[in-house]
């Protein structure tokens, strides 16, 4: 007889399986196993989250303000500071994975988000001209190449505890087992830091640096292959040994990473865009969201 889990697994396994199918195929098995906390999340992600509730941090998507010049046609707005950029030039993401996963299909380039009413107003009123949000498409990606690969990490830790399912049912003794608290801890740790509570031990900031770590390996071996100029290839190598130094330095400075991270980012954003440039811009906002 099948096993919930395990068909689980294959489905996040195939490439043609659509992230909103997959992520219905987990609502059931959370709603049978009685994981409250999974299933909010879940549901959230099937139906979208509801106005001013707290959204994941893989939901946070960055673009670029752009301002239509009517002679000109597009052109980046430049802020007079690094926080009023990053203040309109990131969005939180609240559709469902089923509108999220219908808009990358259906846009080859990006697409563009209007700013709310009052903010609308004042780039108005400080350049002059209609503004907007232009997103890449690969900001997207990482959303819906998120929650897969949550769905896939979630179902292998339920086999590793023996919780397979029978058909379409799991025993008492599978759902006792899957009520542990650690299926919640795994929710909490895909929101903000309001969770931890403001917390900063130094525990938590080994975590965090071993997780970068191995973060930084992966993009190592991935910008081997990505289509730049070779120069451009000498800058990413670049940046990834300075990230290096400071990882293994006693007291790694976080601004000097994250200034490498970006560049390495805008360095990827100029080479074609393929699924291999896309895990890197995932593997590159992981990072930034690791410290």
């Amino acid at each position: 007889m099948n096993s919930l889990v395990l068909d689980l697994q294959l489905a996040a396994w195939n490439s043609n399986e659509k992230v909103s199918e997959l992520v219905r195929k987990g609502y059931i098995i959370a709603k049978k196993l009685e994981l409250e906390e999974f299933s909010k999340w879940i549901e959230a992600e099937l139906f979208g989250y509801e106005e001013n509730a707290e959204i994941p941090k893989y939901r946070v998507i960055r673009g670029n303000v752009k301002a239509f010049n009517p002679y000109h046609g597009w052109k980046i707005v430049h802020f007079p500071n690094d926080e009023t950029e990053e203040a309109y030039s990131t969005r939180l993401v609240s559709q469902s994975i089923a509108e999220l996963e219908e808009l990358y299909q259906s846009s080859t380039e990006g697409f563009r988000m209007e700013f709310p009413s009052e903010a609308s107003t004042n780039l108005y009123q400080s350049i002059g001209l209609e503004a907007s949000l232009h997103i890449p498409r690969n900001q997207i990606f990482k959303i819906l190449d998120f929650v897969k690969s949550t769905i896939l990490d979630w179902s292998l830790k339920l086999e590793k505890d023996g919780i397979l399912g029978e058909g379409m049912t799991f025993s008492e003794e599978e759902k006792e087992t899957a009520s542990d608290s650690k299926y919640v801890t795994y929710i909490h740790n895909m929101y903000n830091s309001q969770l931890q509570q403001g917390t900063t031990s130094s525990k938590q900031v080994n975590n965090d640096l071993e997780q970068l770590s191995k973060i930084i390996d992966q993009i190592k071996v991935k910008i081997e292959n990505v289509d730049v100029a070779e120069s451009e290839r000498a800058n990413l190598e670049a940046e990834v040994q300075k990230i290096r130094e400071q990882l293994e330095g006693n007291e790694p400075k976080v601004g000097v990473i994250k200034g490498s991270l970006t560049a390495i980012g805008r360095i990827v954003s100029g080479a074609s865009e393929s699924a291999l440039t896309e895990q890197l811009t995932t593997l590159i906002q992981q990072g930034m969201n690791s410290i």
